[in-house]
């Protein structure tokens, strides 16, 4: 029979090794003590301790089947066997494996079963107490933690994760929609081509959420945002600012615009010259859009003229216009990068030439408006951003690495 004070000084010594009083952090487990968590665990699953319950528990450890005779297990043995294939590593270092001289355990009484099984279940308890206080204190090596069962791995929040804005705001009488990710400075705000929702984009603002803030947003009567009276780009520019100041969206801004998303973007910094730090102006609306369209004749220009005049965002196109040529000298000393196409498609009933050869000269000269504009004109059609996205994300990630360098 075996001693039950014998059993006690086991535990003792076992308990010795679990937990080491010179560690430097004695709540600390190392991987091999988290695994006999994870198999004291199953353990506790486990159905009686019948010798077919044991080999119910081997099986589900991926231990070697046993080959002992069909006899019943006490919970004291069954629990000393499963703990046998595991050494223990206090402060580091494998403890020695060698025999304590233990006598083998025999059937304990009735009695005394129920005693061993209290006993095993107290080990459990402190055993698994000594693992949630190591993952509470989250002290140790931190390489630690790939080798610790999924269970006891505590929840860290990915690297790429971060605080994210979304919603609609107030901004004096109607509600904007926007959605802003990641961190950084500057802040990168999208601006839709006309007619367009926050969606147009595609993923490229998603290729620099890891590198700085991010925001796409719906002008008024696009998208998500609410309804406003017809206005112009002037009301654009206000209703971005009163956007971004109640999400509370720091600048200064990196804005990129495309076709009358430029020329909101372009207005917004001569407006607030102090809030943006740089422009990437994707085939633009400038004050001389009106001067390309001239060549074009009437019968065709008029419909095109009602186009502009018909659009579902309800702005005054050509007032816009002239909005924007009047604060064009008040944008600061800024990189500006105007994006164009290099296959612009000009209909064959107009004069195609004349019409192609104005278009990029009054792009160039647009871009010549500003103290640090370039022209750079990319293998794309008009639709850049649909057919040459990846050389939209080139560019826009020069001039952020320019200004977060700088």
């Amino acid at each position: 029979m075996v001693e039950l004070d014998r059993d006690g000084q086991f535990l003792d010594r076992f308990w010795d090794d679990l937990v080491v009083s010179d560690d430097a952090n004695p709540g600390k487990l190392d991987p091999r003590a988290a695994a006999l968590v994870r198999r004291m665990q199953a353990l506790a699953a486990t159905p009686p301790p019948t010798s077919a319950a044991r080999e119910r528990v081997r099986s589900r450890l991926n231990l070697p089947t046993s080959n002992a005779p069909h006899q019943e297990e006490s919970p004291m043995t069954l629990t000393m066997d499963l703990l046998q294939p595991v050494p223990i590593r206090p402060n580091g270092h494998l403890r020695s494996t060698r025999a304590r001289n233990l006598t083998p355990i025999r059937k304990l009484s009735s009695s005394h079963q129920w005693v061993a099984a209290l006993l095993t279940a107290a080990l459990i308890l402190l055993t698994l107490a000594a693992a949630f206080e190591a993952i509470r204190s989250g002290e140790g090596n931190p390489n630690d933690g790939a080798k610790i069962p999924a269970g006891f791995a505590p929840a860290t929040p990915s690297p790429s994760a971060s605080p994210t804005t979304e919603g609609l705001f107030d901004v004096g009488g109607h509600k904007l929609y926007i959605k802003c990710t990641g961190t950084g400075s500057p802040t990168l705000v999208f601006l839709n081509r006309l007619d367009e929702t926050n969606l147009y984009w595609g993923d490229i603002p998603g290729a620099f959420a890891q590198d700085t803030r991010v925001c796409v947003y719906d002008r008024a009567n696009q998208g998500k945002s609410g309804r406003a009276p017809m206005g112009t780009a002037a009301d654009s520019v206000t209703d971005l600012h009163n956007l971004l100041t109640a999400a509370q969206v720091p600048g200064p801004y990196l804005l990129v615009g495309d076709n009358f998303g430029g020329l909101v973007a372009t207005m917004y910094a001569g407006t607030y010259p102090d809030d943006v730090a740089g422009l990437v102006l994707i085939g633009p609306l400038h004050p001389w859009q009106a001067e390309v369209e001239s060549l074009i004749p009437s019968k065709y220009r008029t419909g095109l003229t009602d186009e502009h005049a018909s659009n579902r965002e309800q702005v005054a196109y050509y007032q816009s216009l002239d909005q924007e040529l009047e604060l064009l000298s008040k944008v600061g000393d800024i990189p500006v990068v105007v994006l164009v196409g290099d296959n612009i498609a000009i209909p064959a009933e107009w004069p195609v030439n004349q019409v192609r050869a104005k278009t990029y000269e009054e792009y160039q000269r647009f871009a010549d408006a500003f103290s640090q504009g370039k022209m750079i004109r990319l293998q794309s059609t008009a639709y850049i951003v649909q057919t040459a996205p990846d050389q939209v994300i080139t560019e826009v990630q020069k001039v952020l690495t320019e200004l977060q360098t700088t």
